[in-house]
């Protein structure tokens, strides 16, 4: 039933969260800024970039905060995707996990962590998507980006 329907997407909605990890943090903030977004400063996105310092980001119920900051965009996508593992490990509320890259998504399978994440998801019956990034993230988050989208109740970022 369509009531069903609707109720069931209402109930997941804010269960839902994406994980990015952007390779050039000055390009975020331009891009921020552009729209009047104040989240990341022209300070913070030098210094990062000049310590190649890379925020994990997380989107949740409209909101879009960093969950952590590490050095590299390898060891940030090698974590992001730890994460993602370690939620399906303890379930998921839909059987299904999304990638999305900002450029050929067959680079996806060489990033670190990407394998496990494979095997993880294979293990637990999940489905694994792979994708180009929808041109509003791949505009905003900027080229090479990526990302992580399922839906569950584990709101910490471990």
């Amino acid at each position: 039933k369509v009531g069903d329907i609707r109720q069931r997407i209402s109930d997941l909605t804010p269960k839902t969260v994406g994980y990015a990890v952007v390779p050039d943090l000055y390009y975020v903030h331009k891009r921020a800024r552009k729209k009047g977004d104040k989240s990341v400063g022209f300070i913070g996105a030098l210094m990062g970039s000049a310590l190649d310092i890379k925020p994990i980001l997380c989107a949740r119920q409209d909101q879009t905060f960093p969950v952590a900051k590490v050095r590299g965009f390898e060891t940030a996508v090698e974590k992001m995707f730890t994460h993602a593992c370690a939620c399906v490990e303890q379930g998921l509320l839909t059987p299904i996990v999304c990638v999305s890259y900002a450029g050929d998504p067959d680079a996806v399978y060489q990033m670190p962590g990407f394998s496990e994440l494979k095997a993880t998801t294979e293990k637990h019956g999940v489905d694994l998507l792979i994708s180009h990034m929808g041109l509003t993230g791949g505009v905003n988050i900027g080229p090479g980006a990526i990302s992580v989208g399922f839906i569950t109740d584990q709101m910490d970022f471990a």
